[in-house]
């Protein structure tokens, strides 16, 4: 499993996710990762998603988020 920061500059408001650390497998598979998918307007589409690779995690890691950054209002 691979560690993943992903980062978006579009959605610049109050109460909007900028970035995430993430396990993956994959860039296409961070990229995919939503920090809160029942939250539509604190991310932004894959499109915008930057991803880059930050290291390697330990073999026991789960795929998924690690830590977040949240812009609280």
């Amino acid at each position: 499993m691979k560690l993943w920061l992903i980062s978006q500059t579009k959605n610049n408001d109050y109460d909007t996710f900028d970035a995430l650390v993430v396990a993956s497998p994959s860039a296409s598979a961070a990229r995919r990762i939503h920090p809160c998918p029942t939250c539509s307007r604190t991310w932004v589409t894959q499109k915008h998603v930057m991803v880059k690779y930050i290291g390697t995690a330990s073999p026991d890691t789960k795929e998924g988020i690690i830590l977040s950054s949240f812009r609280a209002g």
